[in-house]
């Protein structure tokens, strides 16, 4: 029968190399600590050192003991992410069309990816320039934005294997009637389309 066992170290590491795995289970079973079992595991940052932290996998298999050693790192990235609800806008020739938009801001830096998850307009990942972006949705509902750290492309074949960070946002829907009290829309006179010359 197989099994798969997941470890953390949590003995002294003042004397280990980031590069080297430290004593292995084996020799030093009491300072392994069990994480859980199966196939997939979890890691959360609670679990990781702000420098990085040993971790270990044993497979169980046919009276047979294989372990496997890596050392994981975390990363911590904030951004902002807010919305606009859709509301119709007269703005199209062949009549109205109701719109919102995800604002994503305060992205450490330019060198990160991105996608879009939703009911409408979704996106794969795709590359970002800027540390803040809009994007366009036309149906009410929860989106979910991702960013991820873009690597070189001397580095591209690992790319699925960075960390990635999301956020959700619910983003409602009122129509030209009002019919949703928690909008309220007063519309200017202008004369030519913009997104500013509605107020909520």
């Amino acid at each position: 029968m197989k099994k798969i066992v997941w470890y953390k170290y949590k003995g002294s590491t003042a004397q280990l190399t980031p590069s080297c795995p430290p004593a292995s289970i084996g020799a030093e079973r009491s300072n392994w600590e069990e994480l859980g079992t199966g196939a997939t595991f979890r890691l959360t940052a609670d679990k990781v050192a702000d420098n990085g932290s040993h971790f270990a996998i044993l497979l169980k298999y046919a009276g047979c003991d294989m372990d496997f050693y890596f050392r994981a790192y975390k990363s911590v990235v904030t951004y902002n992410l807010d919305k606009e609800n859709i509301m119709p806008l007269d703005c199209n020739p062949g009549g109205m069309a109701s719109r919102g938009w995800l604002k994503v801001t305060n992205i450490p830096n330019g060198q990160y990816q991105y996608k879009i998850d939703g009911l409408s307009n979704s996106i794969g990942w795709t590359d970002l320039s800027t540390q803040e972006f809009e994007h366009e949705v036309t149906t009410a509902g929860t989106y979910t934005v991702t960013l991820r750290p873009k690597l070189g492309s001397n580095a591209s074949q690992f790319q699925n294997n960075v960390c990635s960070f999301e956020q959700s946002i619910e983003v409602l829907a009122t129509t030209g009637g009002n019919t949703n009290p928690n909008f309220t829309l007063t519309k200017n006179r202008c004369t030519m389309c913009r997104r500013e010359s509605f107020r909520r």
